[in-house]
Formats: structure tokens, C-alpha cells, sequence
């Protein structure tokens, strides 16, 4: 009770040992109760009185003066807000008379300026007159070159529409003199320069668009064409920067010439009193407030207290009744009187001392092993599984050993509860039976044969392990799980689900039961509470990479910790494993994040072959037209697309021709070629660049391309960009999606079967259009019914 810099832990510990020695006292008159249920509630009713006869009055003055100062702090909160509430009302500073000059003096002449103010002032001036005039000679000429005939016949009206830029200007730096405070002004000072930095710098580039310096070729492909629609706003910016400029230049005017006003700024004496007022309130109320934290700590440090002080008497009552009743079956009525008083007098006194000095809790451990890796491997690890548990298991404890792929139990490692059992030789002979299961379990172990077996070396089922753990060995305490095969999921009766090849599950997985994907997490929130999974792969021929090994890690820990549990060690060192094991170390902290998806899909990982490749985003794209026979026999065709919105999930479909089946996210491997998502390039885990190949020649004449928006929501719509890369060369072309949200693949057969987009979700792109085949050279747009 109370930490080792808590002014009461003195007092704490002697008034603990006091209420020990009290509830002892209530325990050894209860063991004998003959219902247990209600002996318990006298053992807690007991040790609730004897805790609030030693701390009642303490926590009854902390509850009263804790109520106090409540009234006090709100009291000292409200006269603080009502005083702030003023200083926000009340003017800093005043404008008094007082003739001053720049240097001092009493004379405000021009001629008695600084040599920097005389030079400065006129030529602001000067250049706020040039820039205004320039922006009202700009509106005239836009008015009068839009063609107008009310403006051509009565050009005065342009004239007094010119007018409203400089009186715009104007206006803008009055409305800042119109502020009452000083820190109004101020800040409103600063967005203007902001402002004005921001349109010049917006002009700068609007005018790189339309005017280039030296440039002395004429563009013929864009002759006799319409404007950019950069032009309106490099219009709209110039006239807003010509404005804000003149405000600014008008403000520094007037900022010179203040510094020579008759008018002079001095101190508000009531704003300085209400300062002064409100930092004395401030430090009251940072005092009571430090008091009332004090006075609540220890009051809910009592309240945790009693509550611990009663449930360590609860469990040590029910531990002692539970030896009692253990060691001492009464066989009739007519005995239990003379039993009742040996038990007062000789066994209970040492079932209490034994109770104080045995162990709380042992170490729960489950240890699941493959089949399915050569022999010699197999009896190396079981030896050093067999040493692990040696060294570790204490009296008491005892370690699961089960096959983590056939899912069934190879026996149990326990230590006696006997100090003779210290020695690991005497472990292993009181364990005889185990360790011959599980020396035949290494013996008859052999590397995965044929495709009814996995194609993985160390294959295990992990997530059916898990969930057997989970299911049939609950923990109220921290347990560790340690799975010693591959982290690749291999069953060939769901050859769908397997993770060989670079394939790893989407985050969709996790949304959906166990019923409908083996991983499936859905409903088992709770499933792996208290569990600490430990993960060791001997065998690291799985690994293709860092960029695998990133995201298999990545989905487990998301997988185990979505049921509770916690992914502690993820290595291929047995040694690491082990004394992760021993010291109970902590799970890495991580900041993977599962996505917001439903598709139930395997993503691909590029292999490593492919990955050193050029993406088909960073091939140069060709100009060169395709022939008619390339476009009949197309080979070796890529085709991906990427899109802006990086919170929306966009899907590639691409049918070679009508009677083949279409390759996307659904259907990743097919006679004709692969889906996969070029993850070298992707922002994000399960959103990015989707890629897909085919193996076979295409006649591009007949391949259907569609785009469907899937997920997200982007107002506007979703633009992007499709590539189609074959025969070494690569052509590229906008698109664009105009629906605001995702449909969720709703209209996929019949977008398929009609090979049209059958409404604003879809997208089918006609391949020729793309290599320049077509007239139509414009962005796709998604054109329902066409």
C-alpha cells in the first residue's frame, strides 16, 4: 500500500501488518464454517470493518474537505473567467494627444522625419498609386475586351467599375483600423501579409503558365485552339494581388506616419489593473487546485486500498480453505468435533505458514511443433524444447505440448510439486511418457511429399492452433504460446486460403468468422485474452524478402491481437525465442493499423525477380504507334491503374476475351494470366498500383478493361490513370470516376457479361483508345449505358 515517496507509507505498512494480523485471526474461525460461500462474505465483511475502523475517520475528514475545497476551486474558477471575460473587453491601450517627431522632439514637419522615413513614405505612396492605377487600368481593359455593348457605347461604366479594385483596397485597410484591440489588429495585420504573399506567389506561377521568357517557337498543335483555363485565374489572382498589395503599401504608409501623429498610444490603466487581477486569481486558483488533487489522491488511494486489502483476505481464505478441505475429508457427523480441534490446534497453523511462503502462481505454457520437417531437424528441436523445459519449469508448473498441425495433444511436461524434482535429470524421468511421445513424434516427422500434403517446410496451422488454445485452455493469468514452424499457411483442403507464392491475406480477412475464411477473427474478440504468442520458424526458406517478412509480421500481429492476445516474438533464433520466454518479455510496440475493407482476398507480393524490375509505373511511356498485327496477337501485356484519392479502393478487372474467365482480386490466377498489387510501389497496405498480366497472346480488339470504385467516399468523383504496357513499350491515358462513394462491386456480373459500364460505379476501357488507335484522346469518364 502507497508508493516509496508516499508521505503515509510508514503509517501504511504498520496499520497493514495490523489488519493482517486481525484478518488472520477471522480466518482461522471460519476455516471450519460448513458453507463456504457465506464463510467467504464473513472473511470480506471482516476485513471491510477492520479497514474502515483504522482508516474510517481519515477518509470521512478527506471526503468533507474534498467537498470544501470543490466550492472553494469553483468559486476561484468563476471570479478568474469573469476576470479574463473583462481583460477581453477592455481596451490595452488608449490614443492620447501628444505631439512627438521621430527623434524625439515637438515638431511633426515632413522636414524633421528621419532621412529613411522621408525617402520611404512618398515612394510607398508613389507605388501604391502606380499599383492601384495598374489594377483599375486591368479591369477597364477586361470589361471593355469582353465585347459588351452596353460598356462600348457607355465606356463610363467601365471607367466606375475600375474604380471598385482601389476602393476595395482601401476599404480592406480601414477595416483594421476598426478594430478596438490591439491584438485584433495585430493579427489581422498578419493575415493580410499573408494573404498578399499568397496571391503574389499564385501569380508567379499563373504567369510562368502563360508567359514564358525567351520562349521563341510558336506552339502550332495548340494554334487556333481556346485558352487554358489557367487565364480567368491568372485574371482573378493578378487583380486580387494588385488589391492586397495596395492595402499593404497603404498600411505601411500609415504605420510611418503614425510614428509623427499627433495622436499617441498609452496603456489602458484599468486594462493594466485587470492584468494585475487576474495572474493574483490565477495563482489562488493553481494553489487550490494542487490542495484538492492532494486530498483526492489519498482519498482514492484509500478506496484502492480497501478494495485490495479485501480481495487479498478473500483470496487467501478461499486458498486455505481450499488445503483444508484437501486434507482433511470427514467421514461422519460423529468425528468432526474431535477433528474440528486437532485442526484448531495443529494443522491449521501450518497450513497458514505454507500458504504464506508457497508460490502465487506457476508459469502456464503450451508448445506447438510441426510434422512436416526432415528428421533429424525435427529430433534436434524437440531436444532443445526438452532442455527449454528443464531449465525453466518449476515446481508446480507445467508446459501443453501438442502437433500444431494435425491439432492434437502429444502429452504434458510437469514438474512435481516436490523439491527432490529441482534437478533436470529427475524432470525428465518424472515425465517419461511425454518425452517418449514426443521423441516418436520427431522420429516419424518427414519433409511435406505430394499435394495432399503442405508444400512448407515446418507447416503448421496456426490459426486452427490458436484457436484450440483459445478454446479449450482459457488463462486468467498471463500464458505464453509458443509455435515453433512456418508463418506461411499452407492446408491443401483450402488450397484458396494458402499463403505460398508471396501471397498474404487482406485485412477483410479479419472482419469475417472463422465459419467463412480460417482467418477469420469475428465474434472472438476475447478469444487470446492473456495469451503471449511467441512465433519461431527454424526453417527461413519462406522468406522473400524483407518486404514479405514486413507484411506476413504485420497481418499476424493484427490477426492475434484482434483476439486479444499479443504477438511477443516473431524469429528464426531458438536461442532469442527461449530467453524471450524465460525473462517474459514485453511485445514491440508497432503501428500497423488494419484497413477499413470487407473483400475477402489474397494479395500477391511481387517476387523478388520482379521487384528489381522497373514498375510499369516507372517505364518510360512511348509515342510510337502499335501496329495492326501487334494489336491482333499482343504479347507479353501488363495493365494497371492508379488513382489520386489515397482513402478510396479502386479494382482492375481485364477479361482476355468473352469466354474467359475475368482476372481480378476475385480470381487471381487463371489459364490465361495473374492479378497481383505491385506492393514496391503502394502507399498504403491493401490500397495502391493494381497490376495485372497476361501469359498468353491477346488480341486487344476483344480485351475488356473495367474499373469499378469499390470503397471510400471522394467528392467529385476519383481521377486516375491507366497503363498498358506490351511488347516492351507503354502507353498511358487519364480516366475518371465520377461517383462520389464506393458501390461495393454492386453491377459486377453484369458490367462483365454486357461488357459495359452499367452504372456510375464502373468504368470499361476500351483498349485502343489508350494505345491511340481510337480519335478519342480525351480522359475516360465512366458513360452508364453506352
Amino acid at each position: 500500500m502507497g508508493t516509496s515517496n508516499d508521505p503515509y507509507r510508514e503509517r501504511d505498512l504498520s496499520i497493514r501488518e495490523e489488519l493482517q494480523a486481525l484478518g488472520q485471526a477471522c480466518m482461522r474461525t471460519m476455516l471450519t464454517h460448513p458453507n463456504l460461500k457465506k464463510a467467504t462474505k464473513e472473511v470480506e465483511q471482516h476485513a471491510g470493518l477492520d479497514f474502515d475502523r483504522a482508516y474510517g475517520s481519515e477518509m470521512e475528514s478527506l471526503k468533507l474537505e474534498g467537498a470544501a475545497l470543490d466550492e472553494r476551486v469553483s468559486r476561484c474558477a468563476e471570479a478568474l473567467r469573469e476576470t479574463q471575460k473583462q481583460q477581453r473587453n477592455t481596451k490595452g491601450h488608449l490614443k492620447v494627444a501628444d505631439i512627438t517627431t521621430g527623434t524625439g522632439g515637438q515638431d511633426s514637419s515632413y522636414w524633421k522625419w528621419t532621412l529613411k522615413d522621408q525617402i520611404v513614405f512618398p515612394l510607398t505612396i508613389l507605388l501604391m498609386t502606380l499599383v492601384l492605377g495598374a489594377g483599375s487600368a486591368n479591369v477597364f481593359s477586361a470589361i471593355m475586351m469582353g465585347g459588351e455593348p452596353v460598356f462600348l457605347e457607355n465606356p463610363t461604366l467601365a471607367v466606375m467599375l475600375s474604380f471598385l479594385l482601389p476602393a476595395g483596397s482601401a476599404a480592406i485597410h480601414v477595416l483594421g483600423d476598426l478594430l478596438e484591440r490591439d491584438r485584433s489588429r495585430h493579427r489581422y495585420t498578419l493575415v493580410l501579409l499573408g494573404m498578399t504573399a499568397t496571391t503574389l506567389l499564385a501569380w508567379t506561377f499563373l504567369f510562368a503558365q502563360n508567359f514564358q521568357i525567351g520562349a521563341s517557337g510558336i506552339d502550332w498543335d495548340g494554334l487556333g485552339q481556346e485558352n487554358d483555363s489557367t487565364a480567368s485565374a491568372f485574371t482573378f489572382v493578378q487583380l486580387l494581388a494588385e488589391m492586397l498589395c495596395g492595402s499593404c503599401l497603404f498600411l505601411g504608409a500609415t504605420h510611418i506616419h503614425s510614428r509623427y501623429s499627433r495622436d499617441a498610444v498609452a496603456t489602458s490603466p484599468e486594462g493594466e489593473y485587470l492584468t494585475r487581477e487576474g495572474q493574483a486569481r490565477q495563482s489562488a486558483y493553481n494553489a487550490l487546485e494542487e490542495q484538492r488533487r492532494g486530498v483526492r489522491g489519498r482519498y482514492m488511494q484509500l478506496q484502492s486500498m480497501r478494495l485490495k486489502h479485501i480481495g487479498e483476505q478473500k483470496s487467501l481464505f478461499v486458498s486455505l480453505r481450499r488445503r483444508y478441505d484437501e486434507t482433511n475429508p470427514i467421514q461422519s457427523s460423529v468425528e468432526r468435533s474431535r477433528v474440528m480441534r486437532v485442526l484448531r490446534s495443529w494443522v491449521l497453523p501450518i497450513l497458514f505458514l505454507l500458504a504464506l511462503v508457497s508460490p502465487a502462481q506457476g508459469r502456464d505454457l503450451a508448445i506447438g511443433l510441426s510434422p512436416y520437417q526432415e528428421t533429424d531437424a525435427a529430433q534436434r528441436q524437440v531436444k532443445s524444447v526438452l532442455q527449454f523445459l528443464t531449465e525453466t519449469l518449476e515446481s508446480g508448473e507445467s508446459a501443453l505440448l501438442f502437433d500444431a498441425y494435425r491439432i492434437h495433444t502429444l502429452g504434458t511436461f510437469t514438474v512435481p510439486n516436490n523439491p527432490a524434482y529441482r534437478h533436470p535429470k529427475a524432470k525428465i524421468q518424472a515425465n517419461r511418457q511425454t518425452v517418449a511421445a514426443l521423441l516418436a513424434f520427431a522420429k516419424a516427422a518427414k519433409a511435406p511429399q505430394g499435394e495432399s500434403e503442405p508444400g512448407v517446410i515446418g507447416a503448421i496451422r496456426l490459426p486452427q492452433a490458436l484457436a484450440f488454445l483459445g478454446t479449450n485452455y482459457p488463462s486468467s493469468q498471463e500464458s505464453d504460446i509458443m509455435l515453433l514452424g512456418s508463418p506461411i499457411y499452407d492446408d491443401p483442403s483450402e488450397k484458396q486460403f494458402s499463403m505460398r507464392r508471396n501471397y498474404i491475406p487482406g485485412d477483410g480477412h479479419l472482419r469475417k468468422s472463422r465459419a467463412t475464411t480460417p482467418y477469420g477473427i469475428k465474434g472472438q474478440d476475447a478469444l487470446l485474452a492473456k495469451h503471449r504468442v511467441h512465433l519461431g520458424y527454424p526453417d527461413e526458406r519462406w522468406k522473400h524478402g524483407d518486404h514479405h517478412v514486413y507484411h506476413v509480421l504485420r497481418f499476424w500481429t493484427l490477426y492475434i491481437e484482434g483476439q486479444g492476445g499479443k504477438l511477443v516474438t516473431f524469429t528464426g533464433d531458438m536461442t532469442t525465442l527461449f530467453e524471450r520466454v524465460k525473462s517474459k518479455a514485453p511485445a514491440p510496440q508497432h503501428t500497423y493499423k488494419a484497413e477499413t475493407t470487407d473483400k475477402l482476398e489474397m494479395i500477391q507480393l511481387r517476387p523478388p525477380s520482379v521487384e528489381r524490375r522497373a514498375t510499369i509505373y516507372e517505364r518510360p511511356l512511348s509515342e510510337t504507334p502499335v501496329s495492326p498485327q501487334a494489336l491482333d496477337r499482343a504479347e507479353n501485356v501488363e495493365v494497371g491503374i492508379t488513382w489520386e484519392c489515397g482513402r478510396c479502393d479502386l479494382d482492375l478487372y481485364g477479361q482476355s476475351d468473352p469466354q474467359a474467365t475475368a482476372l481480378s482480386y476475385l480470381n487471381t490466377q487463371t489459364p490465361e494470366g495473374e492479378y497481383f498489387r505491385d506492393w514496391t510501389r503502394s502507399p498504403r497496405a491493401s490500397n495502391g498500383y493494381e497490376t495485372l498480366a497476361f501469359r498468353v497472346p491477346v488480341d486487344l480488339g476483344t480485351m475488356l478493361l473495367a474499373v469499378n470504385f469499390y470503397q471510400g467516399s471522394s467528392p467529385g468523383g476519383v481521377k486516375g490513370e491507366l497503363r498498358i504496357s506490351l511488347n516492351g513499350k507503354t502507353y498511358a491515358q487519364a480516366f475518371h470516376l465520377p461517383a462520389s462513394g464506393g458501390n461495393s462491386g454492386a453491377g459486377r456480373q453484369q458490367t462483365l457479361s454486357l461488357r459495359r459500364a452499367v452504372n456510375e460505379h464502373w468504368l470499361v476501357i476500351d483498349p485502343l483508345a489508350v494505345l491511340g488507335r481510337t480519335k478519342d484522346r480525351a480522359p475516360l469518364a465512366s458513360r452508364p449505358g453506352e
